[in-house]
Order: structure tokens, then C-alpha cells, then sequence
């Protein structure tokens, strides 16, 4: 074959922000611009997502990542009017992605956590929740428990969703969430305290297929995070207090299948 020989690579090209394959590695400083490869899904409303001195503050929205899309009785929980979910593409097959999260939340029902999210019908999600006790969870004397929750739906069956209370061994720091790639066809979720990522606990694993369509074009997975209270509140207002704020977010990527058989680590 004879052709033209490519042009060296470089980085000394017009414009600015990451390249494709980079990591991200973002502790959000104060003053610091929300980095450029980070995306929304339908335009938040104003001031739900911004860069402040506790770390990247997301204000609870009312409707979580599913909401109710299709509902014409309910339509300020569409996520119409924006979710509060910021993310980036997943741009790796193999992949590891974790942020801290600092989260008190005061009312039942709201919930900060990260997400592999293709539509509001297709998502992956492990979260920090405040739940209500139950017959599970009546060590907590009749108080809401703070909680780790993994559930997902998709255009197949999900997983069933799984409820821990948070450690109290974990103390009132920052939670470490991590999605990673435990293979080419499966996602694990994680939790740790961000002080001994040791004591890091498996939520649970899900399947791929879960955010590979099925509601309509496949356009690529996004992996970030999200707040939500989960209904509660009116309009499209939450009750007051327990913003969520995520700092040191790092997503590196391991390889890339480029077939069934053919893996390419990244350099």
C-alpha cells in the first residue's frame, strides 16, 4: 500500500482543554473554570452545578436521573427542566473513575452519588442516601440511617438494588465512590471512606447491557455525578439544605477492546 506518511504527533494544536484520552484529574479549586470535557444532560438549572471553595457543588434537583420523562401530571419531575448530573464520556472500555463526596444530607430522601447514565431510561448508579428505617435497618432505633444504595434500570432486567448503612467505623468524612470496569461486558460500583480507601466495600456489579440502548440511539455512556432528593419539595425545588460537593475526580483508563479479542492498553 503507498499513501502519505502522517504528520508527527503533537499537542501544539489550536484551542484549548483536554485531549480524548487523557485522564481527568480535577480537585475543582476554587476560581477554577468547570474543566471542558464535562457535560450535562439537558441544560441544569442556573447555579445547579458550580465550582465553590468546599469542591464542585451540585444542588439537589427534584427528579433523579429517571424521573418521570413521559408524565404530563407530573412534569416538573420530567427532567425537563434539567437534571442535576454532570458527566464525561466514557472513552475507555477498561476504566476507573472515582470522586469524594462530602454529603449531609437532613431529609429523607435525598441522595448524591455517581452514575454510568445513558438515558434517564438507562443508568447505573451508586449513591449516598438518607432512608427512612425499616424492618432492615431497625439497628438505627427509628432515625434515617445514612445509607450506600446501588440499584439501575435498563432495557434488560437490572440487578436487584442493594441498601448498606453507612459504616459508622467511617466517621462524618468525605465518601469515596468508585465505578470500575470489571471486565468488557460488566460494571463494579465501590464505596470507601476517602481516608482508608482500605476499607473499600463492593456494592454491586451490572451489566453493560443495561446502558447499551434499547430507548432510542446508543450515543456513548457518560460516567459522573448527581444529586437528588428524590421527589420531595415542590415545584422544582427541594427542601433546603444538603447540597452535595465532590472533589479530587479522577477517571483514568486502562485499554480498549478493538475486538472481541483485541485489547490496546493505554499509554
Amino acid at each position: 500500500m503507498t499513501g502519505w506518511p502522517l504528520p508527527p504527533t503533537s499537542r501544539d494544536v489550536p484551542g484549548d482543554g483536554p485531549f480524548n484520552a487523557d485522564p481527568d484529574v480535577y480537585d475543582f479549586p476554587l476560581g477554577k473554570a468547570i474543566p471542558r470535557n464535562l457535560v450535562y444532560w439537558r441544560v441544569p438549572r442556573a447555579n445547579a452545578i458550580s465550582v465553590t471553595a468546599e469542591g464542585l457543588q451540585i444542588v439537589p434537583s427534584r427528579n433523579n436521573l429517571t424521573g418521570t420523562p413521559e408524565s404530563l401530571v407530573t412534569p416538573e419531575i420530567t427532567g425537563q427542566k434539567g437534571l442535576a448530573f454532570i458527566g464525561r464520556r466514557q472513552t475507555d472500555t477498561l476504566f476507573t473513575f472515582t470522586t469524594d463526596v462530602s454529603f449531609s444530607p437532613r431529609v429523607v430522601g435525598k441522595e448524591a452519588g455517581v452514575t454510568v447514565f445513558l438515558t434517564q431510561f438507562n443508568h447505573i448508579d451508586l449513591g449516598i442516601v438518607l432512608l427512612a428505617p425499616d424492618a432492615s435497618t431497625s439497628k438505627g432505633n427509628g432515625k434515617p440511617l445514612l445509607s450506600l444504595r446501588f440499584r439501575a434500570i435498563g432495557s434488560i432486567e437490572p440487578p436487584e438494588p442493594t441498601i448498606v448503612p453507612v459504616p459508622a467505623s467511617w466517621g462524618s468524612g468525605q465518601i469515596r465512590l468508585e465505578i470500575q470496569t470489571a471486565n468488557a461486558t460488566h460494571y463494579n460500583v465501590a464505596a470507601m471512606p476517602a481516608a482508608n480507601p482500605n476499607a473499600r466495600i463492593i456494592l454491586g456489579t451490572a451489566s453493560a447491557r443495561l446502558v447499551s440502548g434499547g430507548r432510542g440511539s446508543f450515543v456513548g455512556s457518560l460516567v459522573g455525578a448527581y444529586a437528588t432528593c428524590n421527589g420531595a419539595g415542590t415545584g422544582l425545588d427541594c427542601p433546603a439544605g444538603g447540597n452535595a460537593y465532590f472533589k479530587r475526580w479522577r477517571y483514568t483508563g486502562a485499554a480498549q477492546y478493538i475486538s472481541a479479542t483485541e485489547i490496546v492498553p493505554e499509554l
